[in-house]
């Protein structure tokens, strides 16, 4: 065992193509869109002290995981109404359960939210109409794309997808680059930056 409790042989026997996909998912849950938001944070708050706060929330992200992976290679218990469960009983089981399920509920809230403002202006360019776009794109990603996901007993499935996000996020930055090439090159940029 490792000083966190966690036996080596268990940690072998995952292949590492599956480690692969466990970490791109979890990178992919943890991050997901926000990673598009931070150009307009920097913006907001300045380059110094956006890297500042994005310092300080790493520092503390890497540290409350830290405790959970020892926590639960103490107690023994691998998921979080496990270790709610053995901190505090069936209060702090149903407390950890309750606000799971809160944030999983505003992930999907926002999701939706994000759905329905970008879908409609994605479809009007290849489908010229006047309908309302929003509540049908919601819909038919809902039908489509979120239930089968959710009923999928493989977790392969969802990495897949989380795969497939992460490499969208990345072809969207690599073409945002592209097209602000040109305004990165002007030294009239670099004046206007707000440190």
């Amino acid at each position: 065992m490792d000083k966190i409790g966690l036996r080596n042989s268990d940690v072998g026997m995952i292949s590492l193509s599956t480690r692969w996909l466990l970490s791109l998912n979890l990178v992919n849950g943890v991050m997901g869109v926000s990673a598009l938001v931070l150009p307009s944070c920097f913006h907001q708050c300045g380059i110094l002290l956006g890297c500042v706060l994005l310092l300080i929330t790493n520092f503390f992200t890497k540290l409350s995981c830290s405790f959970l992976m020892l926590a639960a290679g103490l107690t023994h218990r691998d998921t979080y109404d496990g270790l709610g469960m053995k901190a505090y009983g069936q209060v702090g089981k149903g407390c950890v359960e309750v606000v799971t399920a809160l944030y999983v509920f505003g992930n999907l809230i926002a999701f939706f939210v994000v759905v329905a403002d970008i879908t409609p202006s994605l479809l009007k360019v290849f489908i010229d109409t006047d309908l309302v776009l929003g509540p049908l794109s919601v819909t038919a990603v809902a039908a489509f794309a979120m239930l089968p996901l959710s009923l999928s007993r493989s977790v392969r499935t969802v990495c897949k997808f989380s795969l497939a996000a992460m490499v969208c996020y990345l072809m969207l930055v690599l073409r945002l680059l592209v097209l602000c090439k040109n305004c990165l090159l002007v030294e009239q940029t670099f004046e206007e930056v707000n440190y």
